[in-house]
């Protein structure tokens, strides 16, 4: 059907390759997935995002204990994510989605509870910025980040706002040198 043109995009989004095999932008999560699959075939494909699925609610039950919400406050805020957002469906139909979402979601932990230590900052901001090998739009929710720690560093100083937006850079800088 794709070779009669009724796919939907043209490229630069599909590249066809002399032996048949279709390239598809963003390349990371085939190149993850690529190892599951060997080992597991389709079934291997679900392997990432029902991962991610998981550490996401993870990150967000952490995220909740490190700002003081009570359990059961934690328990009702993890019911509404999995059973009353689309975030979990969204997870099992868009793959690559849900590893980017969970990425972005350490840039919304910073914001909200940001770390003491450099290094957290750091880390935290480079997983972030690593978001945007598996989505490139979340460039944009990275660029939103940067601009709203912009001015929480211009009101309080805190170096490891500096230190979260270089990790930041880091992440997105390799994915723009990549596509160079």
């Amino acid at each position: 059907i794709w070779a009669n043109g009724f796919f939907p995009f043209k490229p630069p989004f599909l590249y066809p390759s002399p032996g048949g095999y279709l390239f598809v932008f963003p390349p990371a999560f085939q190149i993850i997935s690529a190892f599951f699959f060997l080992h597991f075939g389709n079934a291997g494909l679900l392997v990432i995002p029902v991962l991610s699925t998981l550490l996401l609610w993870l990150s967000f039950i952490l995220l909740l204990r490190r700002c003081d919400v009570s359990p059961s406050r934690i328990a009702i805020g993890l019911f509404i994510l999995v059973f009353c957002s689309p975030l979990t469906i969204y997870g099992a139909t868009y793959w690559e989605h849900m590893t980017a979402i969970l990425l972005l979601f350490f840039g919304l932990s910073f914001l909200v509870k940001p770390p003491a230590g450099p290094i957290a900052a750091v880390l935290m901001g480079l997983l972030s910025g690593l978001a945007s090998w598996f989505r490139p739009e979340a460039m944009m929710m990275n660029v939103l980040y940067g601009l709203a720690l912009i001015f929480v560093f211009i009101k309080e100083r805190n170096r490891t706002t500096i230190l979260f937006l270089a990790g930041m850079a880091i992440g997105v800088g390799s994915f723009l040198l990549f596509n160079k």
